[in-house]
Formats: C-alpha cells, sequence, structure tokens
C-alpha cells in the first residue's frame, strides 16, 4: 500500500443527525410504550390500536434507519494511485485505482424539507461524482465529508498530469463552514430535554 496523501474526517454534522435522530425517535417509540392505549371517544378500540400501532413502528424505522446512517458513516484516503473508501464502524474498505477514473462532476448538493406546504433548505452544499471506466459512478458529498473542499481539491490534483500548489488557508476556510449546526443544535436540544424528561419521570 503506497504511503497516504490526504485522508477526509468524519462528519459531526453528519454524525450528529443521524445520532440525535435514533435517540429522538427511540423516545418517542419509548413514550409511546409506558401506558396503555386508550381509545378516543367515538373511535373503535381496534382502529386506535391499528393507528398506534402504526405510529409506533413508524418511530422504530425512523430510529433504526439513523442508527444504520450513522453506521454508514464515510471516510476518504487518497495515495498516489489509489482511492480509498471505508466505512469504518462496519469495517468495511475498498480501493478504487487512480487509473480507473475516468473524470470528476460537480453540482449543489441541498437538504430540504416541508412545512404547511412551503419548502425550506437546511443545508446547502456541494457533490462530487466520480465517474468510473466502467461506467459506475461514486458520490460523497459535502454533509457526510467533513473537509470535503481540501480532499477533493487532493484529489483533483492526484488526477492531473502536472500537479499545482493547493492554497490550503482558503480551502480550510471552506471546510470550516457552520451551515446546518443551528438545526443540529435545536435537534440536540429538543432531544436532550424529552430525554431528560423520561429520565425524571422513570427516577419518581
Amino acid at each position: 500500500m503506497t504511503p497516504i496523501i490526504y485522508q477526509s474526517r468524519l462528519s459531526l454534522l453528519y454524525l450528529g443527525f443521524g445520532i440525535t435522530g435514533a435517540l429522538f425517535s427511540g423516545a418517542l417509540a419509548y413514550l409511546m410504550t409506558r401506558d396503555k392505549w386508550v381509545a378516543a371517544p367515538g373511535t373503535s378500540e381496534a382502529a386506535a390500536h391499528y393507528v398506534g400501532y402504526g405510529t409506533l413502528a413508524l418511530f422504530i424505522g425512523f430510529s433504526a434507519a439513523c442508527v444504520l446512517m450513522t453506521l454508514m458513516a464515510k471516510r476518504l484516503a487518497l495515495s498516489s494511485d489509489s482511492l480509498y473508501i471505508s466505512r469504518p464502524f462496519l469495517f468495511i474498505s475498498r480501493r478504487i485505482a487512480l487509473s480507473d477514473i475516468l473524470r470528476l462532476t460537480f453540482k449543489d448538493y441541498q437538504m430540504t424539507s416541508s412545512h404547511r406546504h412551503r419548502s425550506f433548505t437546511y443545508y446547502d452544499g456541494k457533490q462530487t461524482s466520480i465517474h468510473l471506466l466502467d461506467g459506475r459512478i461514486i458520490h460523497y458529498n459535502s454533509f457526510e465529508i467533513g473537509n470535503y473542499y481540501t480532499f477533493t481539491a487532493n484529489l483533483q490534483n492526484e488526477l492531473r498530469r502536472y500537479k499545482a500548489k493547493l492554497n490550503y488557508p482558503r480551502l480550510q476556510r471552506q471546510d470550516c463552514q457552520w451551515q446546518g449546526y443551528g438545526w443540529l443544535l435545536f435537534m440536540a436540544v429538543i432531544t436532550g430535554g424529552l430525554l431528560i424528561s423520561l429520565y425524571l419521570q422513570s427516577s419518581k
């Protein structure tokens, strides 16, 4: 294995959304199972149970999806002749020879949500697509890679015949963006408050 030139960092934003999403949905699922379900007046008990179990399954499924998302966290490493893509929590790794890369393409990467028929963007970043000679395409983006801009610049540089001198201070400033962390903080506060409330109630 040739020496590693540059390696990406795990994204705190990516991990934070995965962990808080799993905890929040898991806490809501636990909250639903603590007490006996009672049908509202005028509603059949069977229908109420169907709705209850459906909602519970939704919370459990979303929590499991967030756990899986966290475990699928990606790390990229670059050497003079290879690109290594690993998922460290799953102990999975693959190697791609740089000579097998046909080209790189770039586009905007947005994460949106909607409320009352209005959509808003809570993360606006970039995505890189790696086009291989065999027709496969591999994607990574600035949400899941902590130092996306610096890593992408190094990857582009290694694919060039003549290497350029990279402006690391400028690239590091691009990497140090706080976009999305406000929403993560909001989610963390709500989740923390819910977990503390459940703990205090269970300790009585």
